[in-house]
């Protein structure tokens, strides 16, 4: 399957992060995850003086909720770290936050926050797509509103997700062979969207922030 990349809409604002430069998704019908409406609103996105990105799920003057997502412009491969938590709101049961490296909706890796419309469940999830699977996927809980810091490390056919909080490893897996997908050129995605594009039963706006960004390639 061809790279699905030129398909995302977007805005002309895009934001810089260390050596990374990020394309924002933007669109006024439902698209994509969810499916959702995307905002490139600097209100919604954006990147601060501590060069952290912000990236809030709220409704607009209209009173429309959207989602947001931001990717990298250079495919990008090999190690990844970062480090997020939620700063304002909660995932509930029906949001996600998602940090992945993306060629195709077969050949893509996750770190997910989302309890996937199961109260109680793990909120965090490590995912190789397709995750139609359980051994595709295996998830964790974790405190989401206090920092934690992740780790991918990928090489052909293989592929290891480290996760930490407060010095201590909360969990980590190694996936190996088919259930991997081949070393090609993906790009970095991260968003924070609406399960079925339903607002929060709350009503209340949501903070993602991700710091600590960086690549290596190996």
């Amino acid at each position: 399957m061809a790279p699905l990349w030129t398909n995302i809409p977007t805005a002309r604002r895009t934001l810089q992060v260390d050596a990374l430069r990020f394309s924002i998704r933007e669109s006024e019908i439902p698209t994509g995850a969810g499916p959702n409406r995307w905002s490139a609103d600097p209100r919604q996105v954006w990147v601060d003086a501590q060069n952290r990105l912000h990236l809030r799920l709220a409704p607009d003057t209209h009173g429309i909720w959207r989602s947001v997502e931001v990717f990298a412009e250079v495919p990008l491969l090999t190690q990844l770290d970062f480090s997020l938590y939620l700063a304002e709101g909660d995932l509930q049961v029906g949001a996600v936050a998602s940090v992945f490296l993306y060629r195709n909706d077969g050949c893509e890796l996750d770190f997910e926050l989302s309890r996937w419309g199961e109260a109680g469940a793990p909120i965090a999830q490590y995912a190789i797509a397709p995750a139609d699977s359980p051994k595709r996927r295996v998830r964790f809980a974790l405190d989401p509103t206090a920092p934690s810091h992740h780790r991918l490390n990928w090489h052909d056919r293989q592929v290891q997700w480290q996760s930490w909080q407060d010095g201590v490893m909360l969990k980590a897996w190694y996936a190996h062979g088919w259930r991997v997908p081949r070393f090609h050129a993906h790009r970095l995605h991260i968003n924070l969207w609406l399960l079925h594009g339903t607002p929060p039963p709350d009503g209340q706006p949501i903070e993602l922030i991700v710091s600590a960004l960086k690549i290596n390639d190996l």
